[in-house]
């Protein structure tokens, strides 16, 4: 009696050690099926398909293509809002007034031009929404007592900008995909036209894609996260 006692306690036990297992091991399962599910949920909340698509007015689109125009006719280097440099954001705004203000260069000898350094802090602010800590020379942009000086030149090639497609993130926020063109100097066809009307004989040639984050301010946007596709 006290053999089938004890036999009976040790099948209990068993019983109870094998049902505990399970229900740890379920509930292991459980949680990597929810992670699973939460990590699927991030990808998809990531994906650019998964955002609303935003139609564009032909206006709208014009307007686009001019405000990323201004990044690929400098040929900015990738860059994100944590790593811009002061010393990327100079380069910008200097070479951007070079093409687009030219009226705020004064001439210099030697064919060399300057800027005061305030026309290059309100470009970066219009740009990136952020003032530069920190005015500096750097590679070809010498900087003294309040001016940018640089060698008054031309470029032989025209690059520019046309948005392929816009993404709403929420609270004002986009992510665009930008295709960049290269043209020869003498181009004279319409950067705003579809690729596919330029004359084929002197067509520009696309260089690459940009994936792209902007935030409207205003009546314009400010550029977060500008990346080739590639990386």
């Amino acid at each position: 009696m006290k053999r089938r006692l004890v036999e009976l306690t040790v099948l209990i036990l068993v019983i109870f050690a094998i049902y505990s297992c399970g229900s740890e091991n379920s509930k292991d399962n459980s949680n990597a099926i929810n992670n699973e599910k939460t990590k699927d949920s991030d990808e998809k909340i990531n994906d650019n398909i998964a955002l609303p698509k935003v139609e564009l007015s032909s206006g709208e689109t014009e307007k686009l293509n001019t405000f990323f125009s201004n990044f690929s006719e400098i040929q900015m280097a990738d860059f994100d809002e944590q790593s811009l440099t002061d010393a990327e954001i100079i380069n910008f705004a200097v070479y951007h007034n070079h093409i687009n203000n030219y009226t705020r260069f004064e001439n210099l000898a030697d064919n060399k031009i300057r800027i005061k350094k305030e026309y290059i802090d309100e470009t970066a602010e219009k740009y990136f929404d952020r003032k530069i800590k920190s005015h500096q020379s750097i590679e070809s942009i010498a900087y003294s007592k309040g001016y940018y000086t640089i060698e008054n030149s031309s470029g032989e090639a025209y690059y520019f900008s046309q948005i392929e497609e816009l993404y709403d993130a929420g609270d004002n926020n986009y992510l665009a995909t930008v295709n960049i063109y290269v043209a020869n100097s003498g181009w004279t066809g319409n950067c705003q036209a579809k690729p596919e009307t330029w004359d084929k004989d002197d067509a520009p040639e696309f260089l690459q894609k940009m994936t792209t984050n902007i935030r409207k301010k205003g009546n314009s946007y400010i550029i977060t996260k500008y990346m080739s596709s590639e990386n």
